[in-house]
């Protein structure tokens, strides 16, 4: 559906339309059963692991995420994005004729769908604790950060202290002339991470972190603030977290 003019300008103006109606139920009931089944996979997952107790089969899809969320301490949520789902109902989602079709109303016909979408579900705000900032408001932030290895890299500077930043910047105008623009992503900590590459891959999967590399291909997980730090780092019996880069990756010059 494309549209009105109306809305096109309220979209100009604000940076935001919402449009009631765009999708009919028939559009979501594929996606919903494919997330559900996704998270009772993910449930029992987790309850042969010994991290969850009970399933809450009875609970209604609207209720039953936050029940195993609440249960598991978070860890239902690790995998639950689009990125790393990639299931056919979504992809056939997205595609959508009258999400499309809104959309062209906005950007055109040439419209580019890219890796970097999320699934967020909004929990009650006691189960988010310390995290509720920047869960229920996220912070302005550069996609193109978080792209995976098939799209375009892109460096990511770190900095022990936020001044650091404006050093950068300072050199690089003044020693260079260039005149950059670093686009902040929300991300406070960082620690060197070895063991099991599954592992590392499911831990920094979740909520408020994301997997990097150095410049010599040592694996790195950015947290969101402290809290989740110290979270991984008390859970997890097989990551060892490192201050400083271990070692250089074999093969590495």
């Amino acid at each position: 559906m494309a549209l009105s003019t109306e809305q096109i300008d309220r979209y100009r103006a604000d940076g935001v339309v919402l449009v009631p109606k765009l999708l009919a139920a028939a559009d979501l009931a594929p996606l919903q059963t494919e997330i559900e089944a996704w998270i009772d996979g993910r449930a029992r997952e987790l309850r042969a692991q010994g991290h969850l107790d009970e399933l809450f089969e009875r609970a209604s899809f609207e209720r039953r995420f936050a029940c195993l969320y609440e249960a598991s301490g978070g860890w239902i949520a690790a995998g639950l994005d689009v990125h790393l789902m990639r299931g056919p109902a979504l992809f056939d989602f997205l595609r959508s004729d009258a999400l499309l079709d809104a959309v062209e109303s906005l950007v055109g016909p040439e419209i580019v769908l890219n890796p970097v979408h999320h699934l967020r579900a909004k929990l009650p705000q006691r189960l988010v604790g310390e995290l509720v900032e920047t869960y229920f408001n996220v912070p302005w932030h550069q996609d193109s950060g978080v792209l995976w290895e098939e799209a375009d890299p892109v460096p990511i500077v770190g900095a022990v202290g936020t001044l650091q930043f404006d050093v950068l910047l300072d050199r690089l105008e003044r020693e260079y002339g260039v005149s950059a623009r670093l686009e902040r992503l929300p991300f406070h900590c960082a620690r060197w991470v070895t063991g099991p590459d599954a592992r590392i891959e499911k831990v920094a999967g979740a909520y408020g972190r994301r997997r990097v590399e150095d410049a010599d291909g040592a694996a790195l997980i950015l947290f969101d603030n402290e809290w989740t730090l110290q979270r991984s780092i008390e859970q997890e019996r097989e990551l060892t977290f490192h201050d400083v880069q271990p070692r250089r990756p074999a093969g590495r010059a």
